[in-house]
């Protein structure tokens, strides 16, 4: 059992009863348990049995445990130690497609790189093109070596946690999952940098942080490589050409670069989304060859062609004319492959990709379905269909997530449409502000999400001193989603808003109590970081049996 601990085969979490570990503790063949050793012996026991058992006790009383009175209850403590279990396991690996190819066989090099064995403290960057793989790349080095760690954490998508805001929250969850304690009650990134430089030399600690675009990123999460315990390792991932070194401010960086993929890889890879196994069906093998050649071999583009080329096995034309699409493309980028995947999409997908793209990445798909039954999307089979073609993944917690690269089309997408046709639907960031700066009605904007700028002053509690006022929202009729975290709201609102399906504002007042505010069809209302005491009859009103 000890043995498989020191291999990453099993967790090891002592629970002493009616014992402490002092009771049971070897150190250098001492120890209460001696005379029991001794005793076996001389009964003809082997040494080597012997001293695997004298390592097992020195090893497990190392362990921290769970100790178990005669005043404990035994029902509470069992349910407790169920919870923690299950809790180590969920967080331990993270989540990979069955569908793989080709990962095994980089894997060698870069533990190779990484030389765990060493207990100097290094720093190992993954690099490549958009869409190459770098990022299942990573969290297979991770999985892999993560049981060779006291504590480790994943950090996901943080290229655009460039504000305090965000980089903020990376650092709470960073300081959960490494110092095990609630996140949330740093206030500060420079409180964040001084805890976290602190603490993070307590342990051996292995972080991956994927997709880092800016230095900001790294002085706030990892600083520099003396922060952290002996043996620790920082895995990071980036698509740009960065000087890590530089920004890391030490040579104890190993760069690798994801390779493009093999013929071999990319054709069994493309074979596993489109036909579920390891080849092409007999009349398929020159035309899946070609597919796979036009996607560039690029992981991301040959998991979405063949997802949704498996959706048309029998109809042969379909994948000749989406092979012409595909060779018709000028260039390279990785974008103008994936928009041939969204354009396969009906109404319906697309109004859902965007959405999530958009605003809903992250949520709890049932949640989410609320909102698009009554938009009359047939959510439960959309969603499905867009998880069967990989634009849509869904989570073991129901959180819908898509690629990076697939959300930067979306939204690119999105601002495309509003500039050739004035169909500026979903707002965020600086466009959701400037259309209360404008006179006319905008009457095509159906999804909001106001931000706060960095430079606004702000309440003790945190909100934005910019208030809103019904008047500005008189502009936006027919909205139905509106986001805005940590803004107060001034005014009557004369029942505008009447088609909101959607309200999300983290850090509400604590009095909600917006005059007249129309929220009769809302079914979903997100209060999450507020300290709302007091609601309006608006509130007190809603229909229970609507809402989320």
């Amino acid at each position: 059992m000890v043995e498989w601990r020191k291999e990453g085969r099993m967790i090891i979490m002592p629970v002493y009863f009616l014992i402490t570990a002092w009771d049971v503790e070897m150190k250098d063949g001492r120890g209460p348990y001696a005379d029991k050793i001794t005793a076996h012996k001389e009964k003809g026991v082997d040494l080597a049995t012997i001293q695997k058992w004298v390592k097992a006790l020195e090893e497990v009383t190392s362990v921290k445990g769970r100790q178990l009175t005669k005043d404990t209850r035994q029902g509470e403590f069992a349910i407790m130690m169920v919870s923690k279990v299950l809790k180590r396991l969920r967080k331990a690996k993270l989540n990979l497609s069955d569908k793989l190819v080709g990962i095994e066989d980089r894997l060698p090099e870069l533990r190779r790189m990484l030389d765990t064995d060493s207990s100097d403290v290094l720093m190992i960057v993954i690099s490549g093109i958009p869409g190459i793989g770098k990022t299942t790349l990573a969290k297979s080095l991770y999985n892999d070596i993560y049981h060779l760690f006291d504590r480790h954490s994943f950090l996901g998508d943080i290229g655009d946690a460039t504000d305090k805001k965000a980089l903020l929250a990376l650092q709470n969850q960073l300081v959960s999952d490494i110092v095990q304690r609630d996140s949330g009650k740093l206030k500060s990134v420079e409180e964040g940098i001084s805890f976290l430089k602190l603490r993070l030399s307590t342990w051996k600690v292995l972080i991956l942080l994927d997709d880092v675009h800016e230095k900001s990123q790294l002085e706030a999460l990892v600083g520099s490589l003396d922060w952290f315990g002996s043996g620790s390792r920082i895995i990071i991932t980036t698509k740009r050409v960065l000087n890590l070194r530089e920004m890391a401010e030490t040579d104890d960086v190993e760069t690798y670069k994801v390779p493009e993929m093999e013929d071999s890889d990319a054709l069994k890879l493309f074979c596993r989304y489109a036909f579920a196994k390891d080849c092409p069906e007999h009349d398929y093998v020159d035309l899946s060859e070609r597919i796979v050649s036009a996607t560039g071999k690029l992981p991301l583009a040959v998991e979405l062609v063949g997802s949704h080329l498996s959706l048309l096995r029998d109809k042969r034309g379909a994948w000749e004319s989406l092979l012409e699409k595909l060779q018709n493309i000028t260039d390279d980028k990785v974008e103008n492959k994936l928009r041939i995947t969204y354009e396969q999409l009906n109404s319906f997908q697309r109004h859902i990709f965007l959405d999530i793209a958009c605003f809903l990445f992250g949520e709890d798909k049932r949640i989410a379905s609320y909102m698009w039954d009554e938009l009359q999307l047939y959510p439960s089979f959309e969603v499905e269909m867009l998880c069967l073609m990989s634009m849509v993944k869904i989570g073991d917690d129901n959180r819908m997530w898509i690629h990076d690269q697939l959300r930067k089309l979306g939204r690119k997408i999105v601002q495309e449409d509003c500039m050739k046709q004035g169909n500026n639907s979903r707002l965020w960031a600086t466009e959701a502000r400037k259309i209360f700066k404008q006179d006319e009605n905008q009457m095509k904007v159906e999804a909001l999400w106001l931000e706060m700028d960095n430079t606004e002053q702000k309440d003790m509690d945190g909100r934005s001193q910019t208030y809103l006022t019904g008047d500005q929202f008189k502009r936006v009729p027919n909205l139905r989603l509106l986001i805005l975290d940590h803004f107060d709201i001034k005014k009557d609102f004369r029942n505008l808003l009447s088609k909101l399906l959607w309200l999300r504002w983290h850090g509400c007042p604590r009095a909600f109590n917006v005059i007249n505010l129309n929220l009769e069809v809302l079914v979903v209302l997100d209060l999450s970081w507020s300290k709302v005491t007091e609601v309006g009859k608006e509130v007190e009103s809603l229909n229970s049996q609507r809402l989320c």
